[in-house]
């Protein structure tokens, strides 16, 4: 599971302010505890819903596989609670897995109207420290540390996030895509000029290296 950062800042998000407390906070909007901003990621209420349903599932399964053990067998509840439990964790995870979006209901500018930049990203194996399945583990929307570099392969920028979007795998370990600087104040003019490079980050980990093309 990547660390989502918040899309306004960068910062990391902690996991228990996206899905585990659907029960206490499904009313409130999620803010980041860096920069006090909404994100989203999905419905509150669908995750309200799915925390309430998989507690019956559970019991449901866990009553069913107890009746089993005694039984000496397959009890006729083991198996439809067993696939319900199982497709229930599986939204669960595919939800978990969706990159932060802005909230821009009090204002802000949506990432995807930023300003933009093709690029080209060979992304590192697992040997080397990167991610094992790169097509998988990265969606659209998804927020990295980055850090800019002109042609030659000089640093000109400190770490700054980017956001990827429009990604297109031409393998499992390369992609096309824009990236855009996700800090509202940074001249992106002086970094998303063609030819530049930059590396992206997950967890003080190099997983990438990319080219502006554009």
């Amino acid at each position: 599971m990547l660390q989502h950062r918040c899309p306004w800042c960068g910062e990391t998000i902690p996991f228990k302010d996206t899905f585990a407390n659907a029960f206490r906070k499904y009313k409130e909007p999620n803010v980041c505890p860096s920069c006090q901003k909404g994100f989203q990621s999905y419905s509150k209420w669908l995750g309200l819903c799915l925390a309430i349903a998989i507690v019956p599932v559970i019991s449901l399964f866990t009553s069913s596989a107890a009746l089993s053990i005694k039984q000496g067998g397959l009890s006729k509840n083991f198996l439809p609670s067993l696939l319900i439990l199982l497709l229930l964790l599986i939204v669960i995870f595919l939800l978990l897995r969706l990159p932060l979006k802005r909230n821009v209901e009090e204002g802000g500018v949506p990432l995807d109207s930023k300003p933009a930049a093709k690029v080209t990203i060979l992304w590192e194996k697992k040997r080397q420290g990167g991610f094992r399945l790169p097509r998988f583990q990265v969606l659209n929307g998804e927020v990295f540390p980055a850090c800019f570099m002109d042609p030659d392969g000089t640093p000109i920028s400190h770490p700054l996030c980017v956001v990827l979007n429009k990604l297109h795998w031409l393998d499992g370990f390369r992609c096309t895509c824009e990236i855009s600087v996700i800090l509202d104040n940074v001249p992106e003019d002086t970094l998303l000029i063609s030819g530049n490079q930059f590396f992206l980050y997950h967890d003080y980990q190099k997983i990438a290296k990319g080219v502006i093309k554009q």
